[in-house]
């Protein structure tokens, strides 16, 4: 079961991003994100197949990628309206996304080995 703390880990890093968008900005437009992506984490603590994580973990993905761009629309167009808004919002919005990404993969790989091993106790019986 120690790969379980690992998927937990796994899940919940996607977070980082909205957090520290939030905390930077100072503002509260990250919210509904990290809501999503920390209840999305918490389902993938409990998948028991790898499909069911990586359905689970699509999901923090998705939510990862439309948080930034409504994060880089709504800072264009209500704070700051210069040249480079866009250029930065695409830039973070690209490394949460690849934080995400990682860690879809990493988790998929963990759970999918767990996934075996139950397989392999259970043959063993």
């Amino acid at each position: 079961m120690e790969n379980k703390n690992w998927v937990t880990l796994f899940a919940f890093l996607p977070l980082i991003g909205p957090l520290l968008g939030n905390v930077l900005v100072g503002d509260m437009l990250g919210v509904p994100t990290i809501i999503v992506v920390g209840v999305s984490g918490l389902m993938c603590k409990y998948a028991t197949s790898k499909s069911e994580y990586l359905g689970r973990m699509a999901i923090v993905l998705i939510c990862t990628i439309v948080g930034g761009i409504i994060g880089t629309v709504y800072h264009y167009n209500c704070v700051s309206n210069d040249f480079a808004t866009p250029i930065v919002g695409a830039f973070f919005t690209a490394i949460q996304a690849g934080i995400a990404l990682v860690c879809m993969i990493v988790g998929a790989l963990l759970v999918g080995k767990e996934e075996k091993d139950r397989k392999n106790r259970a043959a063993d019986r």
